[in-house]
């Protein structure tokens, strides 16, 4: 029970965690943007409108469901899914081949859920097969920043069997980031030790390793190797 407990609130710290970032990040962007850059919308064919949030107060994170978009909001939303969302989706299904939960073709518009932040700075939620899977697009670029599927549960008995190596890990995270992380920068910890989940691994990723708001990934591999979680911090 206490295992089960720990695993809970650690998901619920990282969740947390996401979107106070990804909220601070969506109002300091919008703060220099104001003060700095002239105004240059973006063609109403490539986002969603904003129109009926338009008289909420500033500096709040916004939040637009799917049962909130008008027909001409959802053409839009299509538009944004396939010259930016998918695109970036099929990058990360390639770098992390063979561990992503979930078939690339799942992912469509009539699995979205819901629309965090407005105009330019917004993080896409989608619903995929009990799968929360987020995509965050700023300034007119995506990329993957969240994944949080349902997870195993400890059977007997305990395993501490890893599904994947530092080597292979290096190797997804780079071809994610572009980024070379060294050896020490990717800590991994058997969910056995650490969770409720029987034979995956926890993996954190850059950063201060007692700092969570620090790092630059958090993953949970399963025991079969599939993602089970996923975060990626602010760029």
């Amino acid at each position: 029970m206490r295992n089960n407990w720990s695993r809970g609130a650690i998901i619920l710290a990282l969740a947390a965690a996401a979107l106070l970032l990804f909220g601070r990040h969506l109002i300091n962007r919008r703060a220099s943007n104001e003060a700095s850059a002239p105004s240059n919308p973006v063609a109403e064919t490539q986002k969603l409108s904003t129109t009926n949030l338009s008289e909420r107060p500033s500096g709040k994170v916004f939040r637009t469901s799917r049962t909130q978009l008008t027909e001409v909001e959802i053409t839009a939303l299509e538009t944004v899914f396939a010259e930016r969302l998918k695109p970036a989706f099929a990058d990360w299904c390639d770098a992390y081949a063979g561990h992503v939960p979930f078939a690339p073709d799942a992912l469509t518009t009539t699995n979205f859920f819901e629309k965090i932040g407005r105009g330019n700075s917004a993080m896409y939620i989608f619903m995929v097969n009990g799968i929360t899977f987020g995509i965050a697009d700023v300034t007119g670029t995506a990329h993957v920043s969240y994944l949080n599927a349902p997870e195993s549960k400890k059977g007997t008995p305990p395993t501490t069997d890893i599904p994947v190596t530092r080597d292979q890990l290096a190797k997804m995270l780079k071809a994610d980031s572009g980024i070379d992380f060294s050896p020490t920068e990717i800590r991994m910890v058997p969910t056995a030790f650490s969770s409720a989940m029987n034979g995956g691994v926890n993996v954190s990723v850059g950063g201060d390793a007692v700092n969570i708001a620090s790092w630059k990934f958090t993953l949970v591999f399963g025991p079969e190797g599939k993602l089970n979680y996923y975060q990626r911090g602010q760029r």
